[in-house]
């Protein structure tokens, strides 16, 4: 099989931008830690020191050629890959991080089930900690050969109600769950979920646009290892950004700005950012703002607010917006010059820091 590869995040160069001294440690007093994306720059693991305190894991993707792991592949050649794990656990534990394992395709075809298990095994015994699963077959083979293995339920398992929650736990001993981003301001459906004895897993910043109705489309483009051309993926992204920019208020009820995150003490002790194919600038940026959670400001399509009232509005509301329009007012209000800064917004450049 022939494997596209991406360029490799460029090494960090210099600081990150206002890279504190001592960075905030109010995260860590709430209860919760982070659990930071690996973007194969090797140089990330050392360069996230001075957070070290308030972040339990990295978590990796698995090698492109055992599955696909729900993103573009960015690293290395598969096998090279294989060879650098060992090493990846050796320089997180150096800092006291635990090392995750993303195998996050909701699909693994049955004949290749006992070769990712058997991958997963060997992963295991070169000690990485845990395996995010998305495929709940997949997981429960992974359980029978490995009966003490900590497994982790995807967030592409699309876990949005109790009982989905509960065939995991069930079915495959599963010790955290990554709910559906449509959760993330359902309190009272993630504490139903936290009460099955499982710790929730919280992804504060994907960006995917809430209930995307092309997802299955979308996940068909990166879930089954290199099997479809990037512009398929492309193609996808260009129509979940072009309904994102139509009513971006609609982005207050899956993403969850830092300053939202003490809400969610005593909930979650977990916060998993995303960012496997960011920068090592823009993952360490993202660190900062969740580990001092001042901020209201969310790093996508350009960068906008979100107050106080707005996620109490959302954790109350029926989703009915045709009957409503409260929050498509109030992002105007609190972000009056989005639409100024989306005309002049180069879509295929970074997003700015907010």
């Amino acid at each position: 099989m022939k494997f596209r590869h991406r360029p490799l995040p460029r090494p960090l160069a210099g600081r990150i931008d206002q890279m504190p001294d001592k960075p905030s440690n109010r995260l860590e007093s709430l209860g919760m830690k982070l659990a930071v994306p690996y973007n194969h720059d090797r140089q990330l693991i050392v360069a996230l020191e001075p957070w070290a305190a308030s972040i339990a894991e990295i978590f990796i993707p698995a090698p492109l050629d055992v599955t696909g792991t729900f993103r573009p592949w960015n690293g290395p050649d598969p096998q090279e890959y294989r060879g650098l794990v060992p090493d990846i656990v050796a320089r997180a534990a150096r800092l006291g991080f635990e090392v995750n394992m993303a195998i996050n395709a909701p699909y693994v075809p049955l004949g290749d089930q006992g070769r990712v298990a058997g991958y997963i095994k060997s992963a295991a015994d070169q000690g990485v900690a845990s395996f995010t699963i998305g495929d709940l077959h997949l997981a429960e083979r992974v359980r029978d050969l490995c009966p003490d293995l900590l497994l982790v339920a995807s967030a592409t398992a699309d876990i949005g109600h109790v009982t989905r929650a509960r065939h995991w736990v069930r079915q495959a001993g599963v010790a955290r769950i990554v709910p559906s981003r449509s959760l993330n301001k359902n309190l009272v459906v993630l504490r139903h979920i936290a009460a099955l004895g499982v710790e929730v897993e919280i992804i504060p910043n994907e960006q995917c646009l809430p209930s995307c109705p092309y997802i299955f489309q979308h996940s068909m483009t990166t879930g089954l290892r290199d099997s479809f051309d990037e512009s398929d993926f492309q193609a996808c992204s260009a129509m979940c950004l072009e309904m994102k920019v139509r009513a971006p208020w609609e982005q207050w009820q899956t993403e969850i700005v830092p300053a939202s995150i003490s809400r969610y003490a005593g909930l979650t002790n977990l916060i998993k950012l995303a960012g496997r194919d960011s920068t090592t600038r823009e993952i360490l940026n993202e660190v900062d703002r969740f580990t001092r959670l001042e901020s209201s400001s969310a790093l996508m399509l350009t960068g906008y607010l979100e107050p106080d009232d707005a996620f109490d509005h959302i954790v109350s509301c029926d989703r009915v917006c045709e009957r409503c329009g409260w929050c498509e007012r109030r992002f105007n209000e609190v972000n009056p010059s989005w639409k100024a800064r989306l005309s002049g917004w180069d879509h295929k450049s970074p997003l700015p820091r907010c």
